[in-house]
């Protein structure tokens, strides 16, 4: 995989970033994202988990792995937005989700604030 060449570059403002493609914006990520905690409150949604292979559904009912008591005080994570397990970041997953459903109260959940392309769309 090759990167694309721009012919025209400018500053980007930031030493450690360098110059940008000229029809590029710098801007700090707490701009493009923010940080979504909703409590479900109750039982009975889907439960997501992050793996190495990234969000992926959970079968609770295996009895497999980790398990928690009581599924209402997760956190819903939307299709669309991303998830970490900042607990865990060396070896853990960073995905943007295909599912809708609940997940650890300990990861972070993030959602995009504006439209970066049309490929990235914040999800209301």
């Amino acid at each position: 995989m090759s990167m694309t060449r721009y012919s025209r570059m400018k500053l980007s403002g930031e030493d450690w970033i360098g110059d940008i493609p000229q029809s590029w914006s710098a801007i700090r990520g707490k701009m493009l994202f923010e940080i979504r905690k909703r409590i479900a409150g109750e039982d009975g949604h889907t439960v997501l988990s992050i793996t190495q292979r990234g969000v992926e559904e959970k079968d609770i009912s295996s009895g497999e792995g980790q398990l928690a008591a009581d599924y209402s005080k997760y956190q819903h994570l939307h299709r669309g937005e991303f998830a970490m397990n900042q607990m865990d970041l060396l070896t853990g997953w960073v995905d943007i989700s295909k599912f809708d459903g609940v997940t650890s109260p300990d990861y972070r959940v993030f959602a995009l604030r504006m439209v970066l392309s049309d490929k990235l769309e914040p999800v209301s």
